[in-house]
């Protein structure tokens, strides 16, 4: 009998990697991807329930036009029981974070609403949405191929306590790489 049931082998598709994942025969995810990264790039910059994002740095820091000197390059991973999936490219960026930030701040104060982690591009969007109760849950839409695929992960344990620690996360990321250009 194959020691390998299914493997799924690693492919670059544009500037994004899509990572080695392995099920035994017996269907148990052995999820090398994870800790591979975490070795790799250290604590995540952003962590909350099965998300990680790690940032590394700006792809074109020198760059005139805004949307590129605000550019990131990133790494993200969203795991749950059963399943794993990361990315990693340039389709987030400094304002994003600011944004998610600030919609996170009106979330904690109100605790109705929804803060977005958004990208311009289909890679990555995290969605937070409270209710008066102070439960929070998220969902996390992550491809590493825009294409031919669509990933979802949903969380519900959350609630606002989760918040004030990923507005200083947000802030930390914004501090190594703040937004190049001012809207005002």
């Amino acid at each position: 009998m194959d020691l390998l049931h299914r493997a799924h082998d690693s492919r670059i598709f544009g500037n994004l990697l899509v990572l080695l994942v392995v099920c035994n025969p017996f269907g148990a995810s052995i999820l090398m991807s994870l800790s591979h990264l975490a070795e790799k790039f250290g604590p995540p910059s952003l962590k909350l329930a099965g998300l990680q994002l790690w940032v590394h740095s700006r792809p074109s820091p020198a760059s005139k036009e805004p949307s590129e000197a605000d550019a990131l390059n990133v790494t993200a991973h969203c795991g749950s029981p059963g399943a794993s999936v990361s990315v990693s490219g340039a389709f987030l960026d400094s304002w994003s974070f600011a944004s998610f930030a600030r919609e996170c701040k009106a979330l904690h104060a109100s605790l109705d609403g929804i803060a977005i982690l958004r990208s311009d591009e289909p890679d990555l969007c995290v969605t937070l949405a409270a209710g008066r109760t102070g439960h929070v849950s998220m969902i996390v839409d992550i491809t590493p191929d825009p294409m031919n695929q669509q990933h979802r992960f949903e969380f519900s344990e959350l609630d606002q306590t989760y918040l004030p620690a990923i507005i200083s996360q947000c802030a930390a990321v914004l501090d190594i790489y703040p937004t190049a250009f001012s809207t005002t």
